[in-house]
């Protein structure tokens, strides 16, 4: 897990190898994936926006997209708590996403996405650390941002999902 906390450094890190790409992006492995060339492209989403996550309330460490570009390769170092989460080996802070919630002064287990869900103001949460989301969602950076659930994580008891013609549909 504890790749998640680099992943928003990618765009920095991998620089010399995504120099040629318009994009870069991370995922999680156990994936399906649809169509994506007529998701983004028909769509016109990459001419439309500089980041794009694909949950409504939080950067997607299952899928998020961002523009290749100093402006947002270099946006994880707007948190306060970047160089504390790449240095310290032995925790997962959960960067590329959200961070657990602090509470009464002690750091919680728990992830505060139900929270976000529910509609609690996301600068509201204490956290254990400013994660990606709270940079992208909270800082001002003059990027283009989306946020909207477009993904399923898991699936709910009875959904059946079908592939054709390179398209995955939910039946």
């Amino acid at each position: 897990y504890k790749v998640c906390d680099i992943r928003p450094l990618f765009g920095y890190i991998f620089e010399d190898s995504i120099k040629e790409f318009d994009f870069w992006g991370y995922s999680d492995i156990d994936l399906f994936y649809g169509n994506l060339t007529k998701f983004f492209y028909d769509s016109n989403l990459l001419n439309e926006y500089d980041i794009i996550s694909n949950r409504k309330y939080w950067l997607s460490g299952s899928f998020s997209l961002f523009r290749n570009c100093k402006e947002v390769n270099e946006l994880y170092k707007l948190s306060k708590d970047w160089r504390k989460v790449v240095t310290e080996s032995n925790t997962h802070h959960a960067f590329d996403e959200l961070s657990r919630k602090v509470a009464n002064n002690y750091i919680e287990s728990l992830y505060i996405y139900p929270e976000l869900e529910e509609g609690v103001p996301l600068e509201t949460i204490k956290t254990r650390v400013e994660a990606f989301t709270q940079v992208v969602r909270l800082k001002n950076h003059g990027l283009r941002t989306r946020f909207e659930d477009t993904l399923m994580e898991s699936l709910k008891g009875g959904v059946i999902i079908k592939y054709k013609s390179l398209n995955l549909f939910q039946i």
